[in-house]
């Protein structure tokens, strides 16, 4: 076995959700030296992006219907079983699953943080398409929104704040503020996207309310987030309705 085969998937979750700490991160690294573990994490990231392209919304309605028929718990899969997309996407509605059903079936309370790893996830890049296997990026631009569509969070945030004109951008500063809370500065991203949301003209609005609503869960603030969640939830075009509502649910 290699060294990094056992930990691989929790590194990957914890590397999607910027949540690696310094000695996570240098195993990480590490890792990916190695070919096998460098093909794995680009799936991953592949199919990490594709499933946001695709919606939350179908996904959390999948898990409402499913936890409604009390669906049972997922058993453990090897990494090989991640090569099939359409089962890893289906992975990620089963784990949902069995940890709300667990909650609900023995009453005990969600806490808001839970409710925020459940449907945080981070809005796929539409700034600047980044083509596979292009090399070096030399655009300042690029090289930002790229190490954001790599999970390299504290990077982008660096970046953009180097950038010229990204203060003046709310879609740049959309992602500043996406970027901030996936590295768990969430007092930081709160008024990153209090300001977003206060500016309602830029194209990012209405994500801008739904990552806020998320960031106040994060941070325990129940109460400021849910004036934010009935409002999401009350929008039939919005794709994330189902997944305010399912909060809501929750902590009401």
């Amino acid at each position: 076995m290699k060294p990094w085969e056992a930990s691989a998937q929790v590194l990957m979750d914890k590397k999607l959700l910027g949540t690696l700490d310094a000695g996570d991160a240098a195993q990480f690294e590490a890792a990916l030296q190695d070919p096998d573990f460098r093909e794995e994490w680009d799936l991953r990231l592949d199919l990490h992006q594709a499933f946001l392209a695709e919606g939350r919304a179908q996904v959390l309605a999948e898990f409402r219907a499913l936890e409604a028929a009390h669906f049972p718990s997922a058993k453990v899969v090897s990494m090989a079983w991640l090569r099939r997309p359409a089962v890893w996407a289906a992975a990620a509605v089963v784990l949902l699953l069995a940890v709300f059903s667990l909650i609900r079936f023995t009453g005990q309370a969600v806490e808001p943080e839970a409710l925020y790893a459940a449907h945080f996830q981070p809005y796929p890049n539409t700034v600047v398409v980044i083509p596979r296997d292009q090399g070096t990026l030399s655009d300042p631009l690029a090289q930002a929104m790229d190490a954001y569509q790599r999970a390299d969070y504290p990077t982008a945030i660096a970046m953009l704040d180097t950038l010229s004109g990204a203060a003046e951008r709310p879609d740049l500063q959309f992602y500043r503020s996406l970027s901030l809370l996936a590295t768990g500065r969430t007092a930081e991203a709160i008024p990153a996207f209090e300001a977003l949301v206060e500016a309602p003209t830029h194209a990012f609005s209405r994500e801008s309310r739904w990552y806020l609503a998320l960031a106040f869960l994060r941070n325990a603030q129940v109460d400021q987030a849910r004036p934010l969640l009935r409002d999401l939830a009350a929008q039939d075009d919005n794709p994330n309705q189902a997944g305010a509502r399912a909060i809501l649910e929750a902590v009401d």
